[in-house]
């Protein structure tokens, strides 16, 4: 009986690439995972072999970089589990591109999206390149002159920048904590709206080891902004929904901190992911902590 290897191409025709990616990203590269196993989302040796010669030389290098992440499902089977399996496939790529990077200095954020079994159109019923995930890789900064396949579709800037302005977390094992965030157009970049940034508060609650207490407070003067694309989301207000937030450390850190974020704004089903934020200013960190919360526009008390 052969074992199930999966494939990967870097090969893809302008149809389907159309038909499936999101609103023009500049890639430097493009790679499909296909092949699948039909009903699993289980990453084949072929994938991992794709993954390994086509995405991480790209991410350990000194620039920060930006993970599309689009997962597929054949037209086999019922759409809502097709839905989900598709959903799933991507959140795998994801999360061994994650493992793989942790503990390094690379520095990144990704998207990872879903289409099910809608796109899938063409080909035969259980198209093995639909059983896929497709994985595009691009700079986060763009160049002066844009190349034709531009970051942004015409007439909607997509283009995000985020900080952290301050946090204060306690407890032992069971975690509370509350995080403050803006988010504000890039404008840095080409075409960009005027600044219009918003103040979002995530109180989350979690697990945490080595007793986590942890406090910080931003730096004004060298405020600490962290690019990002965010496709189907406009505006600065669209980002509510729920996010996960972890951060290890002992000790009294000055400057910058190693904290984790992962966004999940209702608008869509893209999740939003930062392997390292980067802060500013002081903070205190006693332990290990990974939280999980509603993450929303603040309201003053």
């Amino acid at each position: 009986m052969d074992v199930p290897r999966g494939q990967f191409t870097t090969r893809l025709s302008e149809v389907f690439l159309q038909s499936v990616t999101p609103p023009r990203i500049a890639t430097l590269q493009r790679v499909l995972l296909f092949d699948f196993t039909t009903g699993q989302s289980t990453l084949l040796e072929g994938h991992r072999e794709g993954i390994h010669q086509h995405v991480l030389p790209h991410l350990r290098g000194e620039a920060e970089m930006g993970l599309w992440i689009g997962g597929l499902a054949s037209r086999r089977g019922d759409e809502a589990f097709n839905t989900n399996l598709a959903r799933v496939r991507a959140a795998t790529v994801e999360n061994y591109i994650f493992r793989l990077l942790s503990g390094s200095r690379a520095r990144y954020h990704a998207t990872v999206t879903s289409f099910g079994e809608r796109l899938s159109t063409t080909h035969v019923e259980n198209s093995e390149y639909y059983r896929s995930v497709l994985v595009l890789l691009y700079r986060n900064h763009i160049p002066a002159s844009p190349e034709p396949h531009a970051d942004v579709m015409e007439g909607v800037f997509n283009r995000f920048r985020i900080r952290l302005t301050g946090s204060l977390e306690g407890g032992e094992l069971f975690v509370m904590g509350e995080f403050h965030f803006l988010i504000d157009y890039d404008t840095s970049q080409p075409n960009s709206p005027p600044s219009a940034p918003v103040h979002y508060v995530l109180r989350a609650y979690g697990a945490g080891g080595g007793a986590p207490a942890g406090a910080s407070v931003e730096n004004p003067e060298h405020p600490a902004w962290n690019a990002f694309v965010a496709p189907f989301v406009t505006t600065t207000s669209g980002f509510g929904g729920q996010a996960r937030i972890g951060s290890v450390g002992v000790g009294y850190i000055i400057g910058a901190g190693h904290t984790t974020l992962r966004i999940f704004p209702r608008a869509t089903e893209e999740v939003i992911v930062f392997d390292r934020l980067e802060t500013s200013g002081s903070a205190v960190q006693l332990g290990v902590s990974l939280l999980h919360g509603s993450f929303e526009i603040y309201r003053e008390p």
